[in-house]
Protein backbone atom coordinates (compact mmCIF):
# COMPACT_ATOMS: atom_id res chain seq x y z
CA UNK A 1 0.00 0.00 0.00
CA UNK A 2 2.76 2.42 0.92
CA UNK A 3 4.68 1.59 -2.25
CA UNK A 4 1.61 2.37 -4.36
CA UNK A 5 1.09 5.70 -2.62
CA UNK A 6 4.76 6.55 -3.10
CA UNK A 7 4.67 5.67 -6.80
CA UNK A 8 1.47 7.67 -7.19
CA UNK A 9 3.09 10.71 -5.55
CA UNK A 10 6.18 10.39 -7.75
CA UNK A 11 4.04 9.95 -10.88
CA UNK A 12 1.81 12.98 -10.25
CA UNK A 13 4.69 15.00 -8.83
CA UNK A 14 6.51 14.47 -12.11
CA UNK A 15 3.50 15.74 -14.06
CA UNK A 16 2.93 18.64 -11.64
CA UNK A 17 6.55 19.69 -12.12
CA UNK A 18 6.16 19.56 -15.89
CA UNK A 19 2.90 21.49 -15.66
CA UNK A 20 4.42 24.27 -13.56
CA UNK A 21 7.51 24.49 -15.80
CA UNK A 22 6.32 23.41 -19.26
CA UNK A 23 9.06 23.29 -21.88
CA UNK A 24 6.63 22.48 -24.68
CA UNK A 25 3.03 21.55 -25.31
CA UNK A 26 3.96 17.86 -25.16
CA UNK A 27 4.72 18.21 -21.44
CA UNK A 28 1.14 19.26 -20.69
CA UNK A 29 -0.63 16.66 -22.86
CA UNK A 30 -0.43 13.73 -20.36
CA UNK A 31 -2.37 15.83 -17.81
CA UNK A 32 -5.22 16.21 -20.28
CA UNK A 33 -5.08 12.50 -21.08
CA UNK A 34 -5.50 11.73 -17.36
CA UNK A 35 -8.49 14.10 -17.05
CA UNK A 36 -10.12 12.75 -20.22
CA UNK A 37 -9.57 9.16 -19.06
CA UNK A 38 -11.05 9.96 -15.64
CA UNK A 39 -14.10 11.73 -17.06
CA UNK A 40 -14.78 8.94 -19.58
CA UNK A 41 -14.50 6.30 -16.83
CA UNK A 42 -16.88 8.34 -14.63
CA UNK A 43 -19.35 8.70 -17.49
CA UNK A 44 -19.33 4.96 -18.20
CA UNK A 45 -19.70 4.29 -14.47
CA UNK A 46 -22.91 6.36 -14.31
CA UNK A 47 -24.23 4.87 -17.55
CA UNK A 48 -23.59 1.41 -16.11
CA UNK A 49 -25.49 2.31 -12.92
CA UNK A 50 -28.37 3.70 -14.98
CA UNK A 51 -28.67 0.57 -17.14
CA UNK A 52 -28.36 -1.67 -14.10
CA UNK A 53 -31.22 0.21 -12.42
CA UNK A 54 -33.35 0.09 -15.59
CA UNK A 55 -32.76 -3.65 -15.89
CA UNK A 56 -33.71 -4.07 -12.23
CA UNK A 57 -36.97 -2.20 -12.85
CA UNK A 58 -37.69 -4.25 -15.97
CA UNK A 59 -37.12 -7.55 -14.19
CA UNK A 60 -38.95 -6.48 -11.00
CA UNK A 61 -41.93 -4.37 -12.06
CA UNK A 62 -43.48 -2.24 -9.35
CA UNK A 63 -47.22 -2.87 -9.06
CA UNK A 64 -49.15 0.05 -7.65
Amino acid sequence: MKEGAFLNAVFFGHFADKLSHPKSCKDILPIFYIFIDFSVRLLFHFVNILFTYETYLLLNPVVI
